[in-house]
């Protein structure tokens, strides 16, 4: 590796460029990864993400066993990495296998992959977590202080720049929203005028005829609107109707 420092400095403003349009949650978590992967090596790395309105999932992972441990702590919900996400605390240099293992089942997995120490670190801000970075030592050496506090930079880094990602779609789809909700109140607000205009009526009769021809047709407001302003569709006032052939 570079200089540390230097390093350091360059992931981190790697990791703060998320306020693009092509942005890819994929690639950004892959490469978050494949940094940790370089400042811990030769440790595997992975992670797990929970999405808005979802549970976690395996994100990315340095390789396929790593991606099935995490799987399988997901899957019977025990693990460092599972733990730490539903605590939202650190569990740092844990001794897979040893006296009092509080899990089992993924120690038993964990050792016969040849993984000697577990640590994890959320992914948190405030108090909200969104997932969790996993990391099996193959080495049987516990991580510093150091290595520690930096790979929790890096987690930090990601979660800020993840948040701030998922606020900007947020609030792009309610402006979309809000956007699509003025356009439709405005083709109303034309078809009623055009509607009552045409037939001599009140705004509110225009607008009932409207409302009316949607109902029976199984038709959207918007588009009953559209179709009128567009001379698409000429409703009938009712007294016309009356008079019309086999009414």
């Amino acid at each position: 590796m570079k200089n540390r420092e230097i390093w350091l400095a360059e992931t981190l403003v790697e990791l703060a460029d998320t306020s693009v349009a092509d942005f890819d949650d994929a690639a950004y978590l892959a490469t978050l990864t494949t940094r940790l992967a370089e400042l811990l090596a030769p440790a595997e790395i992975g992670l797990i993400i929970a999405e808005q309105n979802a549970g976690p999932r395996v994100a990315a992972a340095t390789s396929e066993q790593m991606g099935d441990l995490l799987s399988f702590e997901l899957a019977h919900g025990e693990g460092p990495c599972v733990a730490c996400y539903l605590s939202g605390q650190r569990i740092l240099n844990h001794d897979i296998g040893g006296d009092g293992e509080r899990w089992s089942r993924f120690a038993t997995k964990a050792r016969a992959g040849g993984f000697w120490f577990a640590t994890a670190l959320p992914m948190r801000r405030h108090d909200d977590t969104i997932g969790a970075v996993g990391i099996l030592d193959v080495q049987g050496r516990p991580f510093s202080d150091t290595d520690i506090n930096l790979a929790q930079t890096l987690a930090d880094a990601a979660t800020i720049g993840l948040r701030q990602q998922r606020a900007l779609r947020q609030s792009t789809r309610t402006s979309e929203q809000l956007q699509r909700a003025l356009d439709s109140r405005v083709i109303i607000e034309q078809a009623k005028g055009m509607t009552a205009a045409r037939l001599g009526i009140s705004l509110n009769e225009a607008f009932e005829l409207l409302r009316g021809h949607a109902r029976r047709n199984n038709m959207k407001l918007s588009d009953v609107a559209n179709d009128t302003v567009h001379q698409r569709l000429a409703l009938l006032s009712p007294s016309q109707n009356a008079g019309r052939p086999g009414k």
